[in-house]
């Protein structure tokens, strides 16, 4: 498979078209900005998330055989990325600037090699257009900073991809086992590396095939089977995590369209992951809609001219994409746009060929002004608004606010009630004292008995005790407000209840407080910016 810039009309490839002095020094600029916005969210450091909680409280517990055990709270993610987040941890401390280190680093990994493979599957112009979208992609912001395994899922995709063209057509021993060592490693790092891997390998042994290439095809045999070799050692080894989440995922209308919902559900599920993909915000159905239409077509379109150009290169993008909904059709993998995520790189390639085609080449005119048109909706619409909403620092996270208002707030003779879901941060921000100074953690350590629990693969398992009087840890997530009866029958009689209510959907937020507020008497209440968290004071002495 030739590895060179896409050919141009005149036969030349476009890497070798004449690129001017500005637009080397604009790609410069662009990934100084790419590994800036990526360092920059990182600093900010928000609260955990619950998922980020829950892996986290996995790492933190076990040692490293036990990694290679079932996880607890319906949590998965390969050996490899938790052996390194336990290195992590291990040398730098259990704080989320730790946990979200490899994150990162896989981030700025992904923003250095994002350019070089773009430009060789669509020429360094086009690959422009990518690394503009890419830069200051919404999505690919928040996974760089979150501490689970789906940013290092991209870093991995495109160091595959990195790999693929070092080969080449004519390269020697050394760089054919480079490719089998690459691929080897990844599996181990990334779930969605065996997609990568399979469309790789079967796009290539194909044009081998076609080209009576024998001794490539053996070649490519051969590192395939390490490939396999390793994907089966690291299966194994976290088959009975990945089985329980697969049947946690078994009911979910989302995770199995691809086998047979109808075309409207289909429309929306696959809609609604490319709308995430590319970053574009809940600004209303018509507009967001069509941004989703606007995006699919600039993608189809940029497939189509690139298959026209070089059909090895356009399957080398889609392929991956492929595996992964057939995985999902037989019920081995879940499809969510975070699950997805090692796509976007291919999505914003194969959208930035489509509008450099339509801008560059097609008639009439209008059609490339509609183009351009295109390109600034998509980069406005689906990254400005989202980076900028990214950046709003929010005084060091929603819940370590509400910990720190309880901490200075509450009274030793108070009881604290704790919403289920908010149990699993409560834990994990307790035993890293990582929420507030050293003062204010002692004061939350002498209020707050921790009695943890010894966690479930089940994945609203309880995470701690409850210490009556002074904790209630809360037992329903419901939205029926009469569920909540059993939680607070051991707070009758109390006269100040604090209820720490984080990681609530909305329509149970409401229940529960509609339930306190017919059954009790609401003194305080404190909530952190755009409702995430809440604190509220009740007393039930009536």
């Amino acid at each position: 498979m030739s590895v060179g810039g896409e050919p141009t009309s005149s036969g030349r490839a476009l890497d070798e078209v004449a690129f001017p002095d500005a637009a080397r020094l604009t790609v410069y600029s662009l990934v100084a900005a790419a590994l800036s916005l990526r360092l920059a969210y990182y600093l900010i450091n928000p609260t955990f998330s619950t998922d980020e909680a829950q892996l986290a409280l996995n790492v933190l517990h076990r040692s490293y055989a036990g990694l290679f055990h079932q996880l607890d709270f319906n949590q998965a993610a390969p050996v490899g990325f938790l052996f390194v987040e336990k290195l992590a941890i291990g040398g730098l401390g259990s704080s989320e600037y730790a946990f979200r280190l490899f994150p990162l680093v896989s981030a700025i990994v992904a923003a250095l090699l994002f350019y070089p493979v773009a430009s060789k599957f669509i020429g360094r112009q086009a690959a422009l257009l990518a690394l503009i979208l890419f830069t200051v992609s919404g999505v690919l912001l928040f996974y760089g900073a979150t501490s689970k395994p789906y940013s290092t899922d991209v870093a991995v995709a495109l160091a595959l991809y990195a790999a693929i063209f070092l080969v080449g057509d004519n390269a020697g021993r050394r760089w054919w086992i480079v490719l089998a060592l690459a691929g080897g490693i990844a599996v181990w790092l990334s779930y969605p590396a065996i997609f990568v891997l399979a469309g790789v390998g079967s796009v290539l042994i194909l044009d081998s095939l076609l080209g009576y290439r024998w001794g490539r095809v053996t070649l490519l045999l051969l590192v395939c089977a390490v490939w396999l070799s390793n994907f089966a050692a690291s299966y194994m080894v976290t088959h009975s995590s990945i089985a329980h989440i697969q049947r946690s995922f078994a009911g979910d209308s989302a995770a199995r369209i691809a086998v047979g919902g109808n075309s409207a559900s289909a429309f929306k599920s696959y809609g609604g992951a490319v709308q995430l993909l590319l970053g574009i915000p809940h600004f209303g159905v018509a507009a967001r809609y069509s941004l989703v239409f606007i995006g699919i077509l600039l993608c189809v379109v940029g497939l189509g001219s690139l298959s026209a150009r070089r059909w090895t290169h356009a399957l080398l993008l889609v392929a991956p994409a492929l595996f992964a909904l057939l995985a999902s059709a037989i019920g081995k993998y879940p499809l969510y746009a975070r699950t997805l995520l090692f796509l976007v790189p291919a999505l914003l390639i194969l959208i930035a060929r489509g509008i450099w085609f339509l801008a560059g080449r097609a008639r009439p005119r209008p059609l490339a002004a509609g183009a351009g048109a295109a390109f600034a909706a998509l980069f406005i619409a689906s990254v400005v608004v989202p980076t900028n909403h990214l950046f709003v620092v929010q005084d060091g996270g929603e819940l370590k606010q509400a910990m720190r208002y309880l901490a200075h707030n509450q009274q030793p003779a108070d009881s604290l009630y704790v919403y289920s879901r908010a149990q699993y941060d409560l834990r994990y921000y307790l035993e890293c004292g990582c929420f507030a100074d050293r003062s204010t953690v002692r004061r939350a350590h002498s209020l707050w008995p921790l009695r943890p629990t010894r966690g479930s693969p089940a994945e609203w398992a309880p995470a701690m005790r409850s210490v009556l009087p002074r904790l209630v840890v809360g037992n329903s997530a419901s939205t029926v407000g009469l569920d909540y009866e059993p939680d607070f029958a051991r707070l009758r009689g109390r006269s100040r209840v604090w209820i720490l209510i984080a990681g609530a959907a909305p329509e149970s937020s409401r229940a529960l407080i509609s339930f306190l507020d017919k059954h009790s008497t609401r003194e305080k209440t404190f909530r952190t910016r755009n409702d995430v968290a809440a604190v509220n004071l009740y007393s039930f002495g009536r």
